[in-house]
C-alpha cells in the first residue's frame, strides 16, 4: 500500500510537472498565436470584413513593434490594405518588394501572386480610363481647333472680299472724279 501511494504521488508530481513544462512551450498550432502575429491576423480579419480604417489603425500600431520574422507577413497585409484602399501603386511596390524574397509557405505566395495581379489589372484599368479621357479631350480640343481655323479663315476670306469691293469702288469713283492719288488709301485692313 504505502508503495501504491508513493506510485500514485509520483505520478501526480511527474503530470503536474508537464503540464507546468508543457505550459511553457508554445505548440506549433497554437489557438492563440505571439502578440504581433494575433495582431495581424486580426488585420486581415478587418480587411477580410471590409473595415479598411479598423485594419489601417491597428496595423499602422503593429507595424511599430513587429518582429523581423513577421515583417513579409505585415508587407503582405500591408499591400492587401493598399490594394483594398485603391492605392494600386501603394500595393504593387509592396508585393513587388515581397516577390525576390517570397513567403514561406506556398498558398501565401499564391495569395501574393493573385493580389499584386490584382494590383496591376486595376492600375490597368485606371491608365486606359485616363488614356481614354485623354484621346476625347484631344479629339475635343482638336476639333476646338479646328473649328477655330475654319472660322479665321472665314473672316479672313469675308474681310479680303469687302476690302476688295471696297478697293473696286474707291478705284472706280476716284478715277471719275479724276483725283486718283497713288499710294494713299482710304480704307485700311483693321475697318
Amino acid at each position: 500500500m504505502r508503495k501504491l501511494l508513493l506510485f500514485l504521488l509520483a505520478f501526480v508530481v511527474v503530470i503536474l510537472l508537464q503540464k507546468g513544462a508543457s505550459s511553457q512551450i508554445p505548440s506549433p498550432i497554437s489557438p492563440n498565436p505571439p502578440f504581433p502575429l494575433s495582431q495581424l491576423h486580426q488585420v486581415q480579419r478587418y480587411l477580410d470584413e471590409g473595415n479598411l480604417t479598423q485594419a489601417s489603425r491597428i496595423l499602422e500600431t503593429v507595424s511599430k513593434t513587429i518582429a523581423p520574422e513577421y515583417q513579409a507577413y505585415a508587407q503582405a497585409i500591408a499591400g492587401n490594405l493598399a490594394l483594398r484602399q485603391g492605392d494600386y501603386n501603394q500595393a504593387i511596390s509592396l508585393y513587388q518588394q515581397l516577390l525576390p524574397s517570397g513567403l514561406e509557405n506556398s498558398g501565401n505566395q499564391l495569395t501574393l501572386l493573385n493580389n499584386y495581379t490584382q494590383a496591376l489589372l486595376k492600375r490597368e484599368q485606371i491608365y486606359q480610363a485616363q488614356a481614354k479621357d485623354d484621346l476625347e479631350r484631344q479629339s475635343e480640343f482638336m476639333a476646338a481647333a479646328s473649328l477655330q481655323h475654319h472660322q479665321a479663315i472665314e473672316l479672313t476670306q469675308t474681310a479680303i472680299a469687302q476690302n476688295s469691293v471696297s478697293f473696286y469702288y474707291f478705284s472706280k469713283h476716284s478715277r471719275k472724279r479724276g483725283n486718283v492719288t497713288q499710294g494713299s488709301y482710304l480704307f485700311s485692313l483693321d475697318s
